[in-house]
């Protein structure tokens, strides 16, 4: 399957995971102000994107990770700003959103899963 549509501003990042309770999988692009979730549907020799959630984000995104945040039975996003904010999004609704100390640049971001925990390099590039 190959999809091409302009979604008029830059792509920051591309996930494709479970984000709702249906179990379908869908696809979330972070833009630089914005994350958006989109359900991919399939008909005859069409292929669209629909979009299921929009959110718009306080500050500049740097990236995200995804997974079963609190063993949720979806997945989340968490958006890292370039600035230190780390913002979780459920679904429809934006659930936390916590500022990171000591923070001047932006970095890798993951989701351990079994220790249910966020792994990040502080400003010495140091893992916490």
């Amino acid at each position: 399957m190959l999809i091409e549509k302009n979604l008029n501003d830059g792509i920051l990042q591309v996930g494709i995971g479970q984000y709702g309770e249906d179990n379908g999988l869908l696809l979330a692009v972070l833009h630089s102000r914005y994350l958006v979730i989109y359900g991919v549907t399939t008909s005859h020799e069409t292929t669209e994107l629909i979009q299921v959630y929009r959110h718009e984000l306080d500050r500049n995104s740097f990236n995200f990770t995804q997974g079963y945040f609190g063993k949720a039975h979806h997945e989340m996003i968490c958006v890292q700003s370039v600035d230190g904010m780390l913002t979780i999004v459920n679904q429809d609704s934006i659930q936390l959103q916590v500022t990171l100390p000591d923070f001047y640049l932006p970095g890798p971001l993951i989701f351990a899963k079994h220790s249910d925990a966020f792994i990040v390099t502080n400003t010495s590039f140091e893992i916490e």
